[in-house]
């Protein structure tokens, strides 16, 4: 049940262990991991938030160019400029490494990408230039950023390039 609530309805694991809690119930944390290790997989997903969202560098970005502006209620492609770029944990000012392994974030300043949230599935796409194509397999959102995840697909990204995001 407690995976239920969580994959269904977004509900966080740590509320409901709480609730458990106080009428002398537990919560199989265990079977809880293991079951939604295996949903991430079957999804294709895998663990992006330990790959790619990193507090530091999701901070920084926060205070350099604010938050993501969200456009997906109005239109699924725009025009947007890439404000942050986070790889293996770390802010990059650019991504050129075709056919990586781990998933890269890439945050742009305005998006029609829809950030997963409340058990929602995150959007996917493409955002690219004339020259560079970066496939968007999931999007998820912290507080105001939306973060683009996915690989590089050709040639290459960097900090203030000027892109086009598109919701396939």
């Amino acid at each position: 049940e407690a995976f239920e609530l969580h994959t269904q309805e977004g509900f966080l694991i740590e509320m409901t262990e709480a609730m458990a809690a106080r009428h002398n119930l537990s919560v199989d944390r265990k079977k809880f991991d293991k079951l939604l290790d295996k949903h991430r997989t079957d999804s294709g997903r895998g663990n992006f938030s330990d790959a790619v969202m990193s507090e530091g560098p999701l901070d920084a970005i926060r205070k350099t160019a604010g938050e993501t502006l969200f456009l997906g209620y109005e239109v699924t492609g725009a025009s947007a400029k890439i404000v942050g770029i986070i790889a293996e944990k770390q802010l990059v000012e650019s991504i050129e490494e075709v056919g990586h392994v781990d998933p890269i974030a890439v945050v742009l300043d305005q998006s029609p990408f829809y950030g997963e949230a409340g058990g929602q599935v995150g959007d996917v796409g493409t955002i690219a230039t004339k020259t560079a194509r970066f496939d968007v397999i999931d999007t998820h959102r912290d507080g105001g950023l939306v973060l683009h995840i996915g690989h590089l697909r050709q040639g290459r990204l960097s900090v203030g390039d000027a892109v086009e995001a598109e919701v396939q």
